[in-house]
């Protein structure tokens, strides 16, 4: 019996009438059902769906990117939670934060830096206290 075909295939756009005809379709296809994200879409055809997924996709591009950064400034080259000295990835933050940094690695401590701007970055106020060599914790 013919069922009428309601499901849309993001990956290669095939109509589908049930869960079972989906998979089907993947198996002799051998599509894997994801939507090409970077896909080239025409002015004429572009709507708020499209939008929102370009958005989203400039989102998930940005917090990778964001994920690496925090993974370049808490590791070094040999994959050890120490901070290579030689290496200026923390140049770019203020002085009080690289010598935060600097001291806690010094004291074998794993410390991750949030990107400027997230809202863990802004509210903590931890702080190296130089006179009394110690890293205060808030």
């Amino acid at each position: 019996k013919l069922k009428p075909k309601i499901y849309k295939c993001p990956g290669c756009y095939i109509l589908t009438c049930s869960l079972i005809c989906c998979q089907n379709h993947k198996i002799e296809l051998q599509c894997n059902g994801k939507r090409n994200r970077v896909e080239y879409i025409k002015n004429n055809e572009y709507n708020a769906n499209n939008l929102r997924n370009d958005y989203h996709f400039l989102e998930d591009v940005l917090q990778t990117k964001q994920r690496g950064k925090r993974l370049l400034l808490t590791t070094d080259t040999k994959g050890s939670n120490k901070k290579n000295k030689s290496n200026k990835n923390y140049s770019r933050y203020p002085k009080h934060v690289q010598k935060l940094v600097e001291m806690a690695h010094n004291k074998d401590i794993y410390l991750v830096l949030m990107p400027n701007g997230m809202t863990k970055r802004i509210n903590n106020t931890t702080s190296y206290i130089k006179p009394i060599n110690q890293i205060h914790w808030k």
